[in-house]
């Protein structure tokens, strides 16, 4: 007997928006400089091209101007349009928003009003 076409999602569909976090970039030195650090510290301020007494002023600035501030990186905030795409995508809201229509259709203000509530309030309460 053929299959028939599922409108249902898989289980996985969602995945890929709900973890699009970005990946996390090591400077290739520093991953030399570690597997190094058993040889001793020579061989780490060869590869890192340091010394053991520090930067010049003169060093620090041009490193400054060529790689900016050393400041860990903030996490960034998901635009409005990544916040909407998750709420709409949710199957308790789909599932609602459905329902409210079939209610709203059949003349049930009152169930359907309860329904719109409930969906206001699974999006107000998303984390």
């Amino acid at each position: 007997m053929p299959r028939l076409p599922s409108v249902i999602p898989s289980k996985g569909a969602y995945a890929a928006i709900r973890h699009d976090k970005p990946p996390i970039h090591v400077w290739p030195a520093v991953v030399t400089a570690t597997s190094l650090a058993i040889s001793g510290d020579a061989g780490v301020y060869a590869v890192l091209h340091i010394r053991a007494r520090g930067l010049t002023a003169r060093e620090a600035a041009l490193l400054l101007a060529a790689h900016g501030l050393n400041v860990l990186a903030k996490d960034q905030c998901p635009s409005l349009l990544k916040l909407l795409q998750r709420v709409v995508l949710n199957p308790l809201v789909i599932l609602l928003a459905v329902l409210a229509t079939i209610f709203f259709a059949t003349g049930d203000l009152r169930a359907g009003t309860m329904m719109v509530l409930m969906i206001a309030l699974s999006v107000g309460l998303k984390p």
